[in-house]
């Protein structure tokens, strides 16, 4: 729901969606939510994420997680930075995102 949240928002900032106070922030969500995941709760993600591979929410839910935040200069990235002006594990998030949602 979170990257759904956060697409939501980049397609308010390209003006196809009507704004709403304090969105950007489910963007950061994404990330805080990936990093609090516990073992138990990674595998159990992985397990969901194959489970439901094939089905229509699933595949939009990846993509707008790709668009957002498929390299380190995707716009979801870059608000991100713009939010915690520290240093982003990239390489770890992107890992765990991927695998979280069977990209």
């Amino acid at each position: 729901m979170k990257v759904k949240a956060a697409s939501d928002w980049l397609q308010m900032e390209r003006g196809t969606k009507t704004i709403k106070p304090n969105s950007e922030r489910h963007v950061f969500d994404v990330y805080m939510l990936v990093a609090m995941l516990t073992q138990a709760e990674l595998e159990e993600s992985i397990e969901l994420a194959i489970r439901y591979r094939e089905v229509p929410a699933a595949k939009e839910i990846r993509n707008c997680a790709i668009e957002l935040y498929g390299d380190i200069n995707a716009p979801g990235m870059i608000e991100l930075r713009r939010q915690i002006k520290t240093e982003i594990a990239y390489p770890l998030f992107r890992e765990a995102l991927n695998k979280i949602l069977g990209v």
